[in-house]
């Protein structure tokens, strides 16, 4: 929610708020979700909390927009997608 969603629909990409970012790295996790979107800050606190943290994978938007990473697991397929979406909205 917050900062994050407004962000991603300002880009025309729809957005749904999680109750915490805890939740989302569970859900993640155990296949629930595919991925969130998040402050970059706020995402390497939680990971620096989790002890399996190698089976997440932080995705930074790049130098421009470094505030905001996605969360996804490792060699998940979203990765192609999320690198071409990047590459649309910094055109």
């Amino acid at each position: 929610g917050g900062a994050s969603q407004k962000f991603l629909k300002s880009q025309s990409i729809p957005a749904y708020p999680y109750p915490s970012l805890d939740q989302g790295f569970k859900d993640v996790q155990s296949g629930k979700i595919d991925g969130f979107f998040a402050n970059t800050a706020a995402i390497q606190y939680e990971l620096s909390k989790i002890e399996s943290s190698a089976e997440f994978a932080l995705h930074q938007l790049g130098p421009v927009m470094n505030r905001y990473s996605f969360v996804v697991r490792p060699r998940s397929p979203l990765l192609e997608k999320i690198n071409l979406g990047i590459l649309e909205v910094m055109e």
